[in-house]
């Protein structure tokens, strides 16, 4: 790997008047992956379109996780409570009757919880 070139300068021997480096730099990379597969249980990993709505909206559970969705008003009140079915990819809410608010959306199962803004406008 060159860090940089000009002309016949080299970083790693690099010539002042007073010092000389001839040390090469110690560089560490690290690198984490994750996979996920059928058997996470991340609620990251449910999806809610289309935000904001005009009342339907989507929810997308590829992973089929077994995860609880709630809408929670302004007052921290819930207002809509539903168990996901596991085996259905996409599944639609009918929200076109509560009115035009910011309410907020929460995912959970006993590994986590996910919570976002739902606008329905």
């Amino acid at each position: 790997m060159v860090a940089g070139s000009a002309g016949s300068f080299d970083p790693c021997t690099y010539e002042t008047s007073i010092y000389k480096y001839y040390e090469r730099p110690n560089i560490k990379l690290e690198m984490q992956t994750s996979s996920i597969n059928e058997n996470s249980s991340s609620t990251s990993n449910i999806f809610i379109y289309p935000n904001p709505t005009n009342g339907i909206i989507n929810i997308k559970n590829p992973y089929k996780i077994h995860a609880t969705i709630e809408i929670l008003n302004s007052v921290g009140q819930i207002i809509f409570s539903k168990q996901l079915n596991k085996t259905i990819n996409i599944q639609k809410i009918d929200l076109s009757g509560y009115s035009e608010e910011i309410y907020l959306l929460k995912i959970h199962n006993n590994h986590n919880m996910k919570v976002e803004k739902l606008i329905i406008q």
